[in-house]
C-alpha cells in the first residue's frame, strides 16, 4: 500500500508539473512566435529595409505593419526569431505542434493558462526546480507506467486522494 501511495501521489505531481510545463512552452511560444502585434502611434526606429534578407523572409507576415510596432515589439519579434533559428527541425515541428494546440484553445483556457504560469514563475527557484524534478521523472516513465499510476489515481476515492495531497504536504514540510 505504501508503494501505491507513493506512486499515486508522484503521478498526481508529475501531473501538476507536466500541466505547468505545457503551460510554460505554450505561452512562451505564443508570445514569441504568435507576436501578436501592438500597434502604437509614430514611426518606429527600425524600419522594416533596416532588417537583413533572411530576417525580411522569415518576418514576411509582419512586412505591411512592421513601421507601425512599437521597438520593443520589434525586438521581442527579432529576438523570438533568432531564438527559433536555433532550434533543431524536431524542436520546431514539436513547438509548432503545441502552438497549434495554443491556437485551438479558447480565450478562457489561454487566460487560465497564463495565469498558472505567472503563478508557476513566482514561486521560488526551488519549489520551480522540485517540480521540474517532477516533471522529469514522470516523463522518464514509460507510457505502461504512466496509465498505471494514472489508472490508480482515477480509482481512489476523493477521500483517499486527500490522504494522499496530505500526506505530500507533509512530506514536502519534513524535506525543507
Amino acid at each position: 500500500m505504501k508503494v501505491q501511495t507513493v506512486q499515486i501521489q508522484k503521478v498526481h505531481a508529475q501531473k501538476q508539473v507536466i500541466s505547468m510545463n505545457k503551460v510554460i512552452l505554450r505561452i512562451t511560444i505564443a508570445l514569441t512566435l504568435l507576436c501578436m502585434p501592438l500597434f502604437a502611434l509614430g514611426e518606429s526606429s527600425l524600419s522594416w529595409q533596416k532588417l537583413n534578407k533572411d530576417q525580411q523572409k522569415a518576418l514576411a507576415p509582419f512586412e505591411q505593419k512592421w513601421n507601425e510596432l512599437p521597438e520593443l515589439r520589434q525586438n521581442k519579434i527579432i529576438n523570438g526569431l533568432k531564438q527559433w533559428q536555433k532550434l533543431d527541425n524536431n524542436q520546431k515541428k514539436l513547438a509548432q505542434q503545441r502552438f497549434q494546440q495554443w491556437k485551438s484553445l479558447t480565450p478562457n483556457q489561454q487566460s487560465r493558462l497564463r495565469q498558472r504560469f505567472e503563478q508557476f514563475k513566482s514561486l521560488p527557484a526551488e519549489k520551480q526546480q522540485r517540480l521540474m524534478r517532477r516533471s522529469n521523472w514522470y516523463k522518464s516513465l514509460n507510457t505502461q507506467q504512466r496509465q498505471q499510476l494514472r489508472s490508480k489515481w482515477k480509482n481512489l476515492s476523493p477521500q483517499q486522494r486527500q490522504i494522499i495531497r496530505q500526506r505530500l504536504r507533509n512530506n514536502r514540510r519534513q524535506n525543507r
